[in-house]
């Protein structure tokens, strides 16, 4: 310890000769706040919430000139290009620094917040967002790159299959509404307060059609077991294919089986039951029909519509 103090002594003795003896603004600077000394202070001056132009503009400059003057000269600090002249690549020691720099980015709150604004400024320009435009272009026709995007989403779904359907399948089916679902649920609602839309039914080991394991019901009663489903033309005809028409069909059959063995209410509307024409909508016998199952509390599969004798 004591030869610590000794050390640490001596060379404030040797820092206290140099500035003796050196001139104030060209040798050195002083911060005028506190008086923190050297020959550059560009750092210093954050610690006093300032920006360089701001203490620059009010107390004058944070770099000595002898400073100035070496930087000044593009031979004297321009290692990387006599680097470069004598065919060193630099490419180990970018690497490095790119982990470094984002190791200390992703540490850090002002970092982080800093790197956010910068980015969000550059994407404001024009010539960014064409450079970016053509970068997306060439990465995402790489066959390699598709190939490492496509595998890393498959493992994050099978590994996360709850938050996969939160953020993606959900987010999907809530942006499309249909508007005979909405019509026939706001014509429900007004009677049945308890009908909610756009619910979730998880049933691990049952519903297999979904890696989740769970189902989107477009009208349903979980505290009165109900599900009320509006089938589009998709669910009878192959509009979209043979295969979306067997996936869509398999779907409703596993829904319908699972649901009735553990006692619920499933009631299906078919398409031909609702009429675009203005002033139309559902057929008043559809409606009849539906509100008599939903009072009498019948249990079972319920199909309301011409089209399920044709499947």
């Amino acid at each position: 310890m004591y030869e610590r103090r000794s050390s640490l002594t001596n060379h404030q003795k040797k820092c206290q000769e140099y500035v003796n003896s050196a001139i104030e603004g060209v040798d050195f600077v002083r911060c005028k706040i506190c008086g923190e000394i050297g020959k550059s202070i560009s750092s210093h001056v954050k610690k006093h919430d300032m920006s360089k132009k701001e203490y620059e503009a009010k107390y004058g400059p944070i770099v000595c000139k002898k400073t100035k003057s070496n930087y000044s000269d593009t031979k004297n600090y321009d290692w990387i290009k006599r680097e470069k002249e004598k065919g060193n690549d630099l490419k180990e020691y970018r690497e490095k620094l790119g982990k470094a720099i984002s190791k200390g980015v992703m540490n850090s709150d002002s970092a982080r917040e800093a790197r956010r604004q910068n980015l969000s400024s550059l994407n404001k320009t024009e010539a960014f967002r064409k450079r970016s435009s053509e970068v997306a272009k060439k990465t995402s026709s790489r066959k390699d790159i598709l190939e490492n995007r496509t595998n890393q989403l498959r493992k994050w779904r099978e590994n996360n299959p709850d938050e996969f359907y939160e953020k993606c399948t959900s987010t999907m089916i809530n942006s499309w509404k249909s508007k005979p679902e909405l019509h026939l649920f706001e014509l429900l609602n007004k009677k049945y307060s308890f009908l909610k839309r756009n619910q979730k039914l998880h049933r691990r080991g049952k519903f297999l059609s979904t890696k989740s394991n769970i189902r989107q019901i477009d009208i349903m009663s979980l505290e009165n077991k109900i599900i009320i489903e509006f089938d589009g033309v998709c669910h009878f005809k192959n509009i979209f294919g043979d295969d979306v028409l067997e996936t869509n069909k398999k779907k409703d059959k596993e829904l319908n089986e699972v649901m009735k063995n553990e006692g619920w209410t499933v009631i299906r509307v078919s398409h031909d039951q609702y009429s675009y024409k203005s002033g139309q909508g559902f057929k008043k016998e559809c409606l009849d029909e539906v509100t008599k199952i939903i009072e009498t509390k019948e249990r079972g599969l319920f199909l309301i519509g011409e089209s399920y004798g044709a499947r």
